[in-house]
């Protein structure tokens, strides 16, 4: 028995919107299908109606996210807790300093260094300002000193980088991180399974009609939805 087929334009959008979740597995977005079916949007009802088999793997993909942010929250109010409670040099804000080092244990760095340089942004400015490197080219600005000689700094700045890299040590003892790094492994191995049955999906043409998919059922009517973007 022949199955009717979709028209070629909602065949086109399908592969569109195929696309879009593929693009949002592997920027490691959120697709939108934890809360499906409440509050779906047509589009969703519509991969949902043509590839029953996809959206269970969606819903996982969108779970395994939320499971990885409540692991990343916890672990930064944790490490936020810890360095608060460490020795923390003289002239820093003790709070900047907590923020900065959750944000880095938390994406996985393990060493710090503290980098000087006078301001070239603003005329007549000499003093040092001081920033927290991670080694990878990412660094957050930690304070301001006063404009001192150079043999004098590079003794502070020693001092320094040794006090703080021992708060950083004592930030990767917190017990919450291994939830990140279990909550990403299981992403991970969510993620290649998901695109390869995506790429399956974009590939199947022509597409019959689904009963469910809500353009489908216009279609049958001969009515018209409005176009919606993934």
């Amino acid at each position: 028995m022949l199955h009717p087929e979709v028209g070629k334009i909602h065949e086109q959008d399908l592969h569109n919107w195929l696309a879009a979740i593929d693009q949002s597995v592997g920027r490691g977005e959120a697709c939108g299908y934890g809360a499906f079916p409440d509050g779906a949007r047509q589009y969703q009802r519509a991969i949902a109606a043509h590839f029953s088999d996809l959206r269970p793997k969606l819903v996982e993909w969108d779970q395994a996210l939320a499971r990885r942010a409540t692991a990343l929250d916890a672990a930064r109010e944790q490490i936020k807790s810890a360095v608060l409670a460490a020795a923390i040099p003289a002239g820093y804000d003790r709070n900047k300093v907590a923020e900065i080092v959750a944000r880095f244990v938390v994406g996985g760095v393990k060493s710090y260094k503290i980098a000087l340089r006078a301001s070239p942004d603003v005329p007549g400015d000499t003093r040092w300002h001081v920033y927290l490197a991670d080694g990878l080219g990412g660094e957050a600005k930690l304070t301001v000193w006063p404009k001192e000689p150079i043999e004098q700094i590079k003794q502070r700045s020693a001092a320094d980088e040794a006090a703080l890299q021992a708060v950083v040590e004592s930030a990767h003892h917190v017990d919450r991180l291994p939830e990140i790094a279990s909550a990403r492994a299981a992403l991970e191995a969510l993620k290649q399974p998901l695109q390869d049955l995506l790429n399956l999906k974009r590939a199947v043409s022509p597409i019959v009609l689904a009963k469910d998919c809500p353009y489908c059922q216009a279609q049958l009517q001969g009515r018209s939805l409005p176009d919606e973007q993934a």
